[in-house]
């Protein structure tokens, strides 16, 4: 078989496999008596692990550069719309990448000032929480019945607030990489895309490059359509979250509403994330009743939008099935931790768009769809 050909180099190979699985693979297909059918899944189960794993090494590129590609989307309508008035593609390209950094340095402001006003805000929170953790050790020291509270009092103890936003002041931090290769995707994207469908019609036949410009085209419509209506429901959720949030009172509502803009992408568990932070903040600012009412008056102001309005908003620009939207989450998760859990809805539905064009892959498009 050709794959004997290969085990010398494989066995070689830094990769998730050790060497012994290449010799045991070896011995297998020489003893074995194996169709080329099954030969196929095996080497196609085992090419999938590989690309998992080079998908989780090489995170610092593969992570920007999809993100990159789900800007391209959202930003080409606006080059499209400045050529139709007779502005030449390159400068198209700066005029929107220009807008874009300025609306992406305005929430960077927003943000960044909350972040300063809580800073500012910190010892009135530390003394708060310090009274609090007080009330939850001495609970934890009562023995109620067979319960153990030594978990309990030893997570109090370990308990720091500063460690805690220290570690999330780093993870902001280092976004500032991401967003960097983020930018110098976008704008080679961006400006490379109207030389794709030359590139094609020179790679392939006519007839086969047609093909291929035309389900490009169609996945090119059929993403756009899902991003847009997303960012628009995305942007509506956190306008609602910063309301409710001004009309309670609670500190930093602006930040909120914009966690609330990210985590609406994340399906199920962003929106509980969403509407536990600000009860938190509420909690240590004043008590548990109206932290609860927060939590209430949340809770259903984010049902509602999810259930009644964004469906309607999204109409049937993504039929992604939700067992498939769920175990997306939990995959695109594992591997790139919350930024995989943020794209993943939208990557699995641009991997679905791209198997409904695929003639030879439409079964698993059909099968990734709901059933509606």
């Amino acid at each position: 078989m050709q794959v004997l050909r290969l085990l010398p180099f494989l066995e070689t190979f830094p990769g998730p496999f050790p060497r012994w699985f290449w010799i045991w693979t070896a011995d297998f297909f020489k003893d074995a008596t194996m169709t080329e059918r099954t030969l196929g899944w095996f080497l196609g189960l085992t090419l999938a692990i590989i690309i998992c794993w080079l998908l989780n090494i090489l995170k610092f590129v593969f992570l920007p550069m999809v993100i990159a590609v789900f800007i391209s989307f959202l930003l080409e309508p606006m080059i499209q719309w400045l050529i139709r008035f007779k502005v030449p593609h390159g400068l198209a390209v700066v005029l929107t990448m220009t807008v874009a950094l300025l609306l992406v340095y305005l929430a960077g402001t927003i943000v960044l000032k909350s972040l300063v006003s809580f800073k500012d805000e910190f010892p009135r929170y530390e003394i708060r929480i310090q009274q609090m953790t007080t009330q939850a050790k001495k609970l934890g020291d009562l023995e109620i019945g067979p319960w153990d509270s030594a978990p309990l009092r030893e997570f109090l103890r370990s308990f720091s607030l500063s460690s805690l936003v220290a570690s999330t002041l780093n993870r902001v931090l280092s976004l500032t990489w991401y967003t960097f290769f983020v930018f110098i995707f976008v704008i080679y994207m961006l400006w490379g895309r109207p030389k794709l469908p030359g590139k094609i019609v020179r790679a392939f036949s006519e007839d086969r490059s047609r093909q291929i410009i035309e389900a490009f085209d169609n996945i090119n419509q059929q993403v756009q359509r899902y991003i847009w209506a997303k960012t628009l429901t995305s942007i509506i959720t956190g306008g609602m979250v910063i309301i409710v949030c001004l009309l309670f009172q609670v500190d930093f509502p602006i930040t909120w509403g914009f966690f609330t803009f990210l985590l609406n992408f994340v399906p199920t568990v962003g929106v509980i994330i969403a509407a536990i932070l600000p009860t938190l903040v509420a909690l240590v600012q004043f008590g548990p009743w109206t932290a609860l009412w927060l939590l209430v008056v949340l809770t259903g102001v984010l049902m509602t939008l999810g259930n009644l309005i964004e469906p309607k908003i999204l109409g049937e620009s993504v039929n992604l099935s939700p067992l498939v939207a769920l175990l997306a989450l939990i995959f695109w998760g594992w591997l790139w931790g919350a930024a995989g859990m943020v794209i993943a809805v939208p990557l699995t539905a641009l991997i679905k768009f791209t198997f409904d064009q695929v003639p030879s892959l439409r079964w698993l498009g059909v099968m990734m769809g709901s059933e509606k």
